[in-house]
Protein backbone atom coordinates (compact mmCIF):
# COMPACT_ATOMS: atom_id res chain seq x y z
CA UNK A 1 0.00 0.00 0.00
CA UNK A 2 1.36 3.37 -0.97
CA UNK A 3 1.13 6.23 1.54
CA UNK A 4 0.51 9.73 0.35
CA UNK A 5 0.36 13.05 2.18
CA UNK A 6 -3.10 14.54 2.51
CA UNK A 7 -3.35 18.32 2.19
CA UNK A 8 -6.13 19.99 4.14
CA UNK A 9 -7.05 23.61 3.47
CA UNK A 10 -8.57 26.19 5.74
CA UNK A 11 -12.29 26.34 4.80
CA UNK A 12 -12.53 29.96 3.66
CA UNK A 13 -14.53 31.57 0.89
CA UNK A 14 -12.68 31.18 -2.43
CA UNK A 15 -13.47 33.44 -5.40
CA UNK A 16 -14.61 31.87 -8.66
CA UNK A 17 -12.34 34.10 -10.73
CA UNK A 18 -9.21 36.13 -9.99
CA UNK A 19 -8.37 37.32 -13.50
CA UNK A 20 -9.84 37.55 -16.98
CA UNK A 21 -8.72 34.07 -17.91
CA UNK A 22 -11.14 31.10 -18.01
CA UNK A 23 -11.85 29.45 -14.69
CA UNK A 24 -10.33 26.23 -16.01
CA UNK A 25 -6.95 27.93 -15.86
CA UNK A 26 -7.14 28.33 -12.07
CA UNK A 27 -5.24 25.88 -9.92
CA UNK A 28 -5.74 25.41 -6.15
CA UNK A 29 -2.59 24.73 -4.19
CA UNK A 30 -1.65 24.69 -0.50
CA UNK A 31 -0.17 27.86 0.92
CA UNK A 32 1.48 28.56 4.24
CA UNK A 33 0.74 26.38 7.27
CA UNK A 34 -1.87 27.78 9.67
CA UNK A 35 -3.01 26.61 13.11
CA UNK A 36 -6.82 26.78 13.19
CA UNK A 37 -8.52 26.60 16.60
CA UNK A 38 -12.13 25.37 16.66
CA UNK A 39 -14.38 23.78 19.27
CA UNK A 40 -12.82 20.45 18.24
CA UNK A 41 -9.36 21.63 19.21
CA UNK A 42 -6.30 22.56 17.18
CA UNK A 43 -5.99 21.79 13.46
CA UNK A 44 -2.81 22.06 11.38
CA UNK A 45 -4.10 23.23 7.97
CA UNK A 46 -2.85 25.09 4.93
CA UNK A 47 -4.13 28.43 3.69
CA UNK A 48 -5.56 27.90 0.16
CA UNK A 49 -3.98 29.73 -2.76
CA UNK A 50 -5.22 30.18 -6.30
CA UNK A 51 -2.86 30.53 -9.25
CA UNK A 52 -3.64 31.11 -12.93
CA UNK A 53 -1.59 28.98 -15.29
CA UNK A 54 -2.05 31.49 -18.13
CA UNK A 55 -1.34 34.95 -16.67
CA UNK A 56 0.38 33.75 -13.48
CA UNK A 57 -2.03 35.76 -11.30
CA UNK A 58 -2.29 34.56 -7.71
CA UNK A 59 -4.75 34.94 -4.87
CA UNK A 60 -4.62 34.17 -1.17
CA UNK A 61 -7.07 34.98 1.61
CA UNK A 62 -6.52 38.27 3.40
CA UNK A 63 -8.03 39.78 6.54
CA UNK A 64 -11.37 40.43 4.83
CA UNK A 65 -11.62 36.87 3.55
CA UNK A 66 -10.79 35.42 6.96
CA UNK A 67 -13.32 37.62 8.77
CA UNK A 68 -16.02 36.85 6.19
CA UNK A 69 -15.44 33.15 6.85
CA UNK A 70 -16.05 33.64 10.62
CA UNK A 71 -12.41 33.40 11.68
CA UNK A 72 -10.39 35.75 13.85
CA UNK A 73 -6.65 36.20 13.15
CA UNK A 74 -4.51 35.88 16.26
CA UNK A 75 -1.35 37.21 14.57
CA UNK A 76 -0.59 39.61 11.74
CA UNK A 77 0.77 36.90 9.47
CA UNK A 78 -2.14 34.51 10.19
CA UNK A 79 0.04 31.87 11.83
CA UNK A 80 -2.92 31.15 14.17
CA UNK A 81 -6.59 31.87 13.56
CA UNK A 82 -9.57 31.19 15.78
CA UNK A 83 -13.07 30.24 14.76
CA UNK A 84 -15.34 32.92 16.24
CA UNK A 85 -17.60 30.17 17.56
CA UNK A 86 -14.82 29.39 20.07
CA UNK A 87 -15.02 32.93 21.52
CA UNK A 88 -18.82 32.90 21.58
CA UNK A 89 -18.84 29.49 23.30
CA UNK A 90 -16.30 30.61 25.90
CA UNK A 91 -18.39 33.70 26.66
CA UNK A 92 -21.57 31.63 27.02
CA UNK A 93 -19.82 29.15 29.30
CA UNK A 94 -18.51 31.99 31.47
CA UNK A 95 -22.05 33.32 31.74
CA UNK A 96 -23.41 29.92 32.76
CA UNK A 97 -20.45 29.06 35.04
CA UNK A 98 -18.54 32.23 36.08
CA UNK A 99 -16.01 30.12 37.98
CA UNK A 100 -14.76 28.50 34.75
CA UNK A 101 -11.19 29.61 34.07
CA UNK A 102 -9.57 30.20 30.70
CA UNK A 103 -7.04 27.45 31.45
CA UNK A 104 -9.82 24.92 32.07
CA UNK A 105 -11.54 25.85 28.81
CA UNK A 106 -8.32 25.53 26.81
CA UNK A 107 -7.52 22.24 28.51
CA UNK A 108 -10.87 20.95 27.28
CA UNK A 109 -9.96 22.04 23.73
CA UNK A 110 -6.57 20.31 24.05
CA UNK A 111 -8.36 17.11 25.05
CA UNK A 112 -10.57 17.44 21.98
CA UNK A 113 -7.41 17.74 19.87
CA UNK A 114 -6.04 14.49 21.27
CA UNK A 115 -9.39 12.72 21.00
CA UNK A 116 -9.46 13.20 17.22
CA UNK A 117 -5.88 12.04 16.72
CA UNK A 118 -4.13 15.40 16.40
CA UNK A 119 -1.33 17.05 18.36
CA UNK A 120 -0.43 20.54 19.47
CA UNK A 121 -1.26 22.89 22.35
CA UNK A 122 -3.26 26.11 22.42
CA UNK A 123 -1.51 29.17 23.85
CA UNK A 124 -3.44 30.70 26.74
CA UNK A 125 -1.88 34.16 26.25
CA UNK A 126 -2.73 34.24 22.54
CA UNK A 127 -6.27 33.04 23.21
CA UNK A 128 -6.89 35.64 25.92
CA UNK A 129 -5.49 38.45 23.77
CA UNK A 130 -7.55 37.43 20.73
CA UNK A 131 -10.70 36.95 22.80
CA UNK A 132 -10.56 40.45 24.27
CA UNK A 133 -9.77 41.92 20.83
CA UNK A 134 -12.88 40.20 19.45
CA UNK A 135 -14.95 41.48 22.38
CA UNK A 136 -13.58 45.00 21.88
CA UNK A 137 -14.76 44.95 18.26
CA UNK A 138 -18.20 43.76 19.40
CA UNK A 139 -18.30 46.64 21.86
CA UNK A 140 -17.38 49.19 19.18
CA UNK A 141 -20.12 47.82 16.95
CA UNK A 142 -22.65 48.23 19.75
CA UNK A 143 -21.26 51.68 20.47
CA UNK A 144 -21.92 52.75 16.88
CA UNK A 145 -25.49 51.54 17.32
CA UNK A 146 -25.70 53.62 20.53
CA UNK A 147 -26.07 50.67 22.87
CA UNK A 148 -25.78 51.49 26.59
CA UNK A 149 -24.61 48.29 28.32
CA UNK A 150 -24.46 49.83 31.82
CA UNK A 151 -27.89 51.48 31.81
CA UNK A 152 -30.95 49.63 33.10
CA UNK A 153 -34.06 50.47 31.06
CA UNK A 154 -36.31 49.95 34.10
CA UNK A 155 -34.54 51.45 37.14
CA UNK A 156 -32.10 53.95 35.63
CA UNK A 157 -30.61 56.16 37.04
CA UNK A 158 -31.06 54.57 40.50
CA UNK A 159 -29.35 51.29 39.66
CA UNK A 160 -27.76 48.71 41.94
CA UNK A 161 -24.15 47.56 41.64
CA UNK A 162 -23.16 44.24 40.08
CA UNK A 163 -21.31 41.81 42.36
CA UNK A 164 -18.95 39.25 40.86
CA UNK A 165 -17.40 36.29 42.66
CA UNK A 166 -13.62 36.50 43.00
CA UNK A 167 -13.33 32.92 41.73
CA UNK A 168 -14.29 34.26 38.30
CA UNK A 169 -10.95 36.00 37.76
CA UNK A 170 -8.59 34.62 40.41
CA UNK A 171 -6.10 33.24 37.83
CA UNK A 172 -5.90 36.45 35.77
CA UNK A 173 -3.63 39.44 35.79
CA UNK A 174 -4.91 42.75 37.11
CA UNK A 175 -5.65 44.07 33.62
CA UNK A 176 -7.24 40.80 32.51
CA UNK A 177 -9.33 40.69 35.68
CA UNK A 178 -10.70 44.19 35.04
CA UNK A 179 -11.51 43.36 31.41
CA UNK A 180 -13.25 40.10 32.30
CA UNK A 181 -15.31 41.66 35.11
CA UNK A 182 -16.37 44.47 32.78
CA UNK A 183 -17.31 41.98 30.07
CA UNK A 184 -19.33 39.79 32.42
CA UNK A 185 -21.11 42.82 33.85
CA UNK A 186 -22.08 43.92 30.33
CA UNK A 187 -23.32 40.46 29.39
CA UNK A 188 -25.28 40.02 32.63
CA UNK A 189 -26.86 43.42 32.12
CA UNK A 190 -27.79 42.42 28.57
CA UNK A 191 -29.26 39.15 29.82
CA UNK A 192 -31.29 41.06 32.39
CA UNK A 193 -32.51 43.52 29.76
CA UNK A 194 -33.57 40.76 27.37
CA UNK A 195 -35.71 39.08 30.07
CA UNK A 196 -36.81 42.24 31.87
CA UNK A 197 -40.47 42.19 30.80
CA UNK A 198 -40.98 38.62 31.99
CA UNK A 199 -39.12 39.26 35.24
CA UNK A 200 -41.07 42.42 36.13
CA UNK A 201 -44.44 40.89 35.28
CA UNK A 202 -43.73 37.82 37.42
CA UNK A 203 -42.65 39.94 40.37
CA UNK A 204 -45.74 42.10 40.00
CA UNK A 205 -48.01 39.06 39.83
CA UNK A 206 -46.34 37.56 42.90
CA UNK A 207 -46.90 40.77 44.85
CA UNK A 208 -50.58 40.89 43.87
CA UNK A 209 -51.51 37.23 44.26
CA UNK A 210 -49.49 36.19 47.28
CA UNK A 211 -47.96 38.97 49.37
CA UNK A 212 -50.77 41.52 49.13
CA UNK A 213 -53.58 38.98 49.57
CA UNK A 214 -51.81 37.33 52.51
CA UNK A 215 -51.31 40.68 54.21
CA UNK A 216 -54.98 41.59 53.79
CA UNK A 217 -56.04 38.24 55.24
CA UNK A 218 -53.76 38.71 58.24
CA UNK A 219 -55.11 42.18 58.87
CA UNK A 220 -58.72 41.05 58.70
CA UNK A 221 -57.94 38.10 60.96
CA UNK A 222 -56.40 40.39 63.56
CA UNK A 223 -59.37 42.78 63.44
CA UNK A 224 -61.73 39.86 63.99
CA UNK A 225 -59.62 38.37 66.77
CA UNK A 226 -59.32 41.62 68.73
CA UNK A 227 -62.72 43.00 67.68
CA UNK A 228 -61.36 46.41 66.69
CA UNK A 229 -62.29 48.90 64.02
CA UNK A 230 -60.12 50.66 61.45
CA UNK A 231 -60.07 53.87 63.50
CA UNK A 232 -58.89 52.01 66.60
CA UNK A 233 -56.10 50.44 64.56
CA UNK A 234 -55.01 53.91 63.47
CA UNK A 235 -54.92 55.02 67.12
CA UNK A 236 -52.71 52.05 67.96
CA UNK A 237 -50.34 52.94 65.15
CA UNK A 238 -50.05 56.46 66.52
CA UNK A 239 -49.33 55.11 70.02
CA UNK A 240 -46.50 52.91 68.70
CA UNK A 241 -45.02 55.82 66.74
CA UNK A 242 -45.12 58.04 69.80
CA UNK A 243 -43.41 55.33 71.85
CA UNK A 244 -40.72 54.90 69.18
CA UNK A 245 -40.12 58.67 68.97
CA UNK A 246 -39.75 58.86 72.73
CA UNK A 247 -37.24 56.01 72.65
CA UNK A 248 -35.04 57.51 69.93
CA UNK A 249 -35.17 61.16 70.94
CA UNK A 250 -33.63 60.75 74.43
CA UNK A 251 -31.70 57.61 75.31
CA UNK A 252 -31.76 58.41 79.06
CA UNK A 253 -35.54 58.39 79.51
CA UNK A 254 -37.60 55.57 80.93
CA UNK A 255 -38.80 54.14 77.63
CA UNK A 256 -35.25 53.78 76.31
CA UNK A 257 -34.12 52.03 79.48
CA UNK A 258 -37.15 49.72 79.35
CA UNK A 259 -36.31 48.74 75.77
CA UNK A 260 -32.70 48.10 76.77
CA UNK A 261 -33.81 45.86 79.63
CA UNK A 262 -35.93 43.77 77.28
CA UNK A 263 -33.03 43.29 74.86
CA UNK A 264 -30.55 42.30 77.56
CA UNK A 265 -32.94 39.85 79.25
CA UNK A 266 -33.75 38.17 75.92
CA UNK A 267 -30.04 37.92 75.08
CA UNK A 268 -29.12 36.38 78.45
CA UNK A 269 -31.93 33.82 78.23
CA UNK A 270 -30.97 32.90 74.68
CA UNK A 271 -27.30 32.40 75.60
CA UNK A 272 -28.29 30.33 78.63
CA UNK A 273 -30.33 27.99 76.44
CA UNK A 274 -27.42 27.61 74.02
CA UNK A 275 -24.89 26.94 76.78
CA UNK A 276 -25.20 23.16 76.67
CA UNK A 277 -27.34 22.72 73.55
CA UNK A 278 -25.10 24.14 70.82
CA UNK A 279 -21.73 23.99 72.61
CA UNK A 280 -19.73 20.75 72.70
CA UNK A 281 -16.40 21.99 74.12
CA UNK A 282 -15.21 23.49 77.39
CA UNK A 283 -13.68 26.44 75.57
CA UNK A 284 -16.99 27.27 73.85
CA UNK A 285 -18.94 26.99 77.11
CA UNK A 286 -16.46 29.25 78.87
CA UNK A 287 -16.81 31.87 76.14
CA UNK A 288 -20.63 31.85 76.44
CA UNK A 289 -20.47 32.05 80.26
CA UNK A 290 -18.16 35.07 80.03
CA UNK A 291 -20.60 36.87 77.73
CA UNK A 292 -23.49 36.03 80.07
CA UNK A 293 -21.57 37.50 83.05
CA UNK A 294 -20.83 40.68 81.12
CA UNK A 295 -24.45 41.12 80.07
CA UNK A 296 -25.76 40.41 83.59
CA UNK A 297 -23.46 43.08 84.97
CA UNK A 298 -24.65 45.59 82.39
CA UNK A 299 -28.29 44.60 83.00
CA UNK A 300 -27.87 45.18 86.72
CA UNK A 301 -26.71 48.75 86.15
CA UNK A 302 -29.55 49.45 83.69
CA UNK A 303 -32.20 48.05 86.13
CA UNK A 304 -30.78 50.14 88.94
CA UNK A 305 -30.95 53.27 86.80
CA UNK A 306 -34.50 52.42 85.67
CA UNK A 307 -35.72 51.86 89.24
CA UNK A 308 -34.41 55.28 90.21
CA UNK A 309 -36.59 56.95 87.56
CA UNK A 310 -39.98 55.22 88.09
CA UNK A 311 -42.44 54.95 90.98
CA UNK A 312 -42.00 52.20 93.56
CA UNK A 313 -44.96 50.27 92.16
CA UNK A 314 -43.21 49.94 88.77
CA UNK A 315 -39.72 48.95 89.87
CA UNK A 316 -38.03 45.79 88.61
CA UNK A 317 -36.47 42.95 90.59
CA UNK A 318 -33.22 41.81 89.00
CA UNK A 319 -33.68 38.15 89.93
CA UNK A 320 -37.35 37.97 88.95
CA UNK A 321 -36.89 39.30 85.42
CA UNK A 322 -34.44 36.49 84.64
CA UNK A 323 -36.69 33.69 85.95
CA UNK A 324 -39.30 32.71 83.37
CA UNK A 325 -41.80 34.94 81.62
CA UNK A 326 -42.09 38.43 83.03
CA UNK A 327 -44.95 40.87 82.61
CA UNK A 328 -43.14 44.15 82.09
CA UNK A 329 -44.70 47.17 83.79
CA UNK A 330 -44.67 49.12 80.54
CA UNK A 331 -46.58 46.32 78.82
CA UNK A 332 -49.42 46.09 81.31
CA UNK A 333 -52.86 47.25 80.11
CA UNK A 334 -53.24 50.99 79.81
CA UNK A 335 -56.34 53.13 79.82
CA UNK A 336 -57.51 51.52 76.56
CA UNK A 337 -56.95 48.01 78.01
CA UNK A 338 -54.48 47.10 75.22
CA UNK A 339 -50.81 46.44 75.95
CA UNK A 340 -48.00 47.81 73.81
CA UNK A 341 -47.06 44.37 72.47
CA UNK A 342 -50.46 43.97 70.81
CA UNK A 343 -50.23 47.47 69.38
CA UNK A 344 -46.81 46.73 67.95
CA UNK A 345 -48.17 43.58 66.34
CA UNK A 346 -50.82 45.65 64.59
CA UNK A 347 -48.19 48.23 63.66
CA UNK A 348 -46.00 45.61 61.98
CA UNK A 349 -48.95 44.31 59.94
CA UNK A 350 -49.87 47.79 58.76
CA UNK A 351 -46.27 48.63 57.85
CA UNK A 352 -45.94 45.34 55.94
CA UNK A 353 -49.00 46.25 53.90
CA UNK A 354 -47.58 49.68 53.14
CA UNK A 355 -44.29 48.15 52.03
CA UNK A 356 -46.13 45.83 49.66
CA UNK A 357 -48.11 48.75 48.24
CA UNK A 358 -44.85 50.66 47.80
CA UNK A 359 -43.28 47.70 45.97
CA UNK A 360 -46.33 47.54 43.72
CA UNK A 361 -45.93 51.21 42.81
CA UNK A 362 -42.20 50.74 42.16
CA UNK A 363 -42.88 47.82 39.83
CA UNK A 364 -45.51 49.81 37.94
CA UNK A 365 -43.03 52.65 37.54
CA UNK A 366 -40.31 50.28 36.31
CA UNK A 367 -42.64 48.63 33.79
CA UNK A 368 -43.69 52.04 32.50
CA UNK A 369 -40.09 53.20 32.19
CA UNK A 370 -39.09 49.95 30.48
CA UNK A 371 -41.85 50.34 27.91
CA UNK A 372 -40.82 53.94 27.15
CA UNK A 373 -37.15 52.95 26.84
CA UNK A 374 -37.98 50.26 24.27
CA UNK A 375 -39.88 52.78 22.18
CA UNK A 376 -37.06 55.31 22.43
CA UNK A 377 -34.57 52.64 21.43
CA UNK A 378 -36.60 51.74 18.34
CA UNK A 379 -36.80 55.43 17.39
CA UNK A 380 -33.06 55.91 17.77
CA UNK A 381 -32.36 52.89 15.53
CA UNK A 382 -34.69 54.33 12.88
CA UNK A 383 -32.83 57.64 12.95
CA UNK A 384 -29.48 55.87 12.78
CA UNK A 385 -30.67 53.80 9.81
CA UNK A 386 -31.66 56.96 7.95
CA UNK A 387 -28.26 58.49 8.70
CA UNK A 388 -26.43 55.39 7.40
CA UNK A 389 -28.56 55.26 4.24
CA UNK A 390 -27.60 58.87 3.43
CA UNK A 391 -23.91 58.36 4.21
CA UNK A 392 -21.35 57.81 1.47
CA UNK A 393 -17.83 56.46 1.51
CA UNK A 394 -16.35 59.97 1.29
CA UNK A 395 -18.62 61.50 3.96
CA UNK A 396 -19.08 58.58 6.34
CA UNK A 397 -18.81 59.71 10.01
CA UNK A 398 -17.41 56.28 10.86
CA UNK A 399 -14.81 56.06 8.11
CA UNK A 400 -16.38 52.91 6.64
CA UNK A 401 -16.23 51.60 3.11
CA UNK A 402 -19.34 50.96 1.04
CA UNK A 403 -19.30 47.34 2.11
CA UNK A 404 -18.87 48.45 5.72
CA UNK A 405 -21.87 50.79 5.49
CA UNK A 406 -23.96 47.94 4.09
CA UNK A 407 -22.88 45.69 6.95
CA UNK A 408 -23.70 48.43 9.48
CA UNK A 409 -27.15 48.85 7.97
CA UNK A 410 -27.72 45.09 8.24
CA UNK A 411 -26.67 45.14 11.89
CA UNK A 412 -29.01 48.06 12.64
CA UNK A 413 -31.88 46.23 10.99
CA UNK A 414 -31.17 43.11 13.04
CA UNK A 415 -31.16 45.11 16.28
CA UNK A 416 -34.34 46.95 15.27
CA UNK A 417 -36.24 43.71 14.61
CA UNK A 418 -35.04 42.39 17.97
CA UNK A 419 -36.33 45.52 19.73
CA UNK A 420 -39.75 45.21 18.05
CA UNK A 421 -39.99 41.61 19.27
CA UNK A 422 -39.09 42.76 22.77
CA UNK A 423 -41.81 45.42 22.58
CA UNK A 424 -44.40 42.85 21.52
CA UNK A 425 -43.35 40.55 24.37
CA UNK A 426 -43.38 43.41 26.91
CA UNK A 427 -46.82 44.53 25.77
CA UNK A 428 -48.14 40.97 26.13
CA UNK A 429 -46.59 40.45 29.59
CA UNK A 430 -47.62 43.80 31.07
CA UNK A 431 -51.18 43.75 29.80
CA UNK A 432 -51.64 40.33 31.41
CA UNK A 433 -50.84 41.53 34.93
CA UNK A 434 -51.97 45.17 34.88
CA UNK A 435 -55.55 46.29 35.10
CA UNK A 436 -57.24 47.68 32.01
CA UNK A 437 -56.76 51.30 33.15
CA UNK A 438 -53.12 50.80 34.18
CA UNK A 439 -52.28 48.99 30.95
CA UNK A 440 -53.95 51.61 28.77
CA UNK A 441 -52.13 54.41 30.58
CA UNK A 442 -48.76 52.72 30.11
CA UNK A 443 -49.26 51.77 26.43
CA UNK A 444 -50.67 55.18 25.51
CA UNK A 445 -47.70 56.93 27.13
CA UNK A 446 -45.58 55.69 24.21
CA UNK A 447 -46.31 54.96 20.57
CA UNK A 448 -47.89 51.53 20.29
CA UNK A 449 -46.24 48.60 18.57
CA UNK A 450 -48.28 49.32 15.43
CA UNK A 451 -45.95 52.26 14.83
CA UNK A 452 -43.07 49.80 14.74
CA UNK A 453 -44.59 47.16 12.50
CA UNK A 454 -42.66 45.77 9.58
CA UNK A 455 -45.19 47.16 7.10
CA UNK A 456 -44.56 50.78 8.08
CA UNK A 457 -40.88 50.39 8.89
CA UNK A 458 -38.39 52.92 7.64
CA UNK A 459 -35.83 50.11 7.78
CA UNK A 460 -37.10 48.10 4.86
CA UNK A 461 -35.66 45.03 3.24
CA UNK A 462 -35.41 46.94 -0.06
CA UNK A 463 -32.45 48.86 1.33
CA UNK A 464 -30.40 45.66 1.20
Amino acid sequence: MDLCQCVRHVPVDIPHQICGCPTEALRLKPGKAVAVITMNGRHELSMPELACKVCKATWTAGVDGILHSDYWPATLNFATIYETDVFASFEEMKMAAPGLSCQAFLKMLDQRTVRFGRTGKISADTFTKSFFEWEAVQYEMDNICKEEPFTCPACSPDMLAVSVDAVTTKHMSKAGRTDMLTLLAMRWNQQKTDNLATSLSRRYLRVLTSALDAQKRNMESMKTELDVTESQMEDWISDVKDWADATTINTTDVAALASRVEVLVASIKRRSQRLYKDCDSNKGCARIRRKIRDERGFLSSVVEKYNGMVPTTETLCFENILSGETAWPWQLPHSDSVDLRTKRRAFYLVMAGKRIQEEKMILQREMNQHWRSLGNRADSLKELSCLVSRATTEHSPWGLTEEGLTGLQCMIKKKWHFITKMMANARHCYLQVLTAAEGAQMINSQDTSDDYSDNDSDISDDAF
